[in-house]
């Protein structure tokens, strides 16, 4: 079995076991993503080339990510798999990650 499959397995062994952690998981699924961004502009907010540079990149990566999505198509493991869900996901490419690039 290939890494990452066993890796999703076992975290989504431990879904719907623990109501309070299935919602800080959710939470940080839905809204890590902003605090980060506020986090990042805050700490660059002074330095006008750090900022432009991180902004310069950031739309680099996320139109990276949306040609790479279409060239090269990964199921997500919830099409082929029975998994508990914990939110809702249309059935689009699953890499590159959204949350990781």
């Amino acid at each position: 079995m290939y890494v990452d499959k066993l890796v999703f397995n076992l975290l989504n062994s431990l879904a719907k076991k623990n109501i309070l952690a299935d919602m800080v998981w959710v939470f940080f699924a839905k809204y890590a993503i902003f605090f980060f961004g506020i986090a990042l502009m805050y700490y660059v907010r002074k330095d006008k080339k750090v900022f432009l540079k991180v902004f310069i990149a950031t739309v680099i990566t996320v139109v990276a990510a949306v040609i790479i999505k279409k060239l090269w198509f990964f199921p997500r493991p919830f099409e082929n798999e029975n998994v508990a869900m914990l939110i809702e996901h249309r059935p689009d490419a699953t890499f590159p990650s959204k949350h990781a690039a």
